[in-house]
């Protein structure tokens, strides 16, 4: 990950030009994953310009439904 000055982040945080939409951020600059949304107060958000955001992404959709699908299987083959 390269050193780069918070000033710098700040910046690129701040720019419009790096949220699509208002909500999601993109900038290949950026080599955080994770930053706080444009309102800190709401939380956190990815960095859809670095691949590994696409991961996480899918981990946190998917996985909490892994104990679903078991459960759904389990009942479908017991009848």
């Amino acid at each position: 990950m390269n050193t780069h000055d918070n000033d710098i982040l700040k910046e690129w945080h701040q720019n419009k030009a790096n949220w699509k939409w208002g909500v999601f951020y993109v900038n290949k600059q950026d080599p955080r994953v994770w930053l706080p949304k444009r309102n800190p107060v709401m939380g956190w958000t990815l960095n859809f310009a670095h691949r590994s955001s696409y991961w996480w992404l899918f981990g946190l959709t998917f996985f909490p439904l892994i104990p679903v699908l078991v459960l759904a299987i389990f009942q479908w083959l017991n009848g």
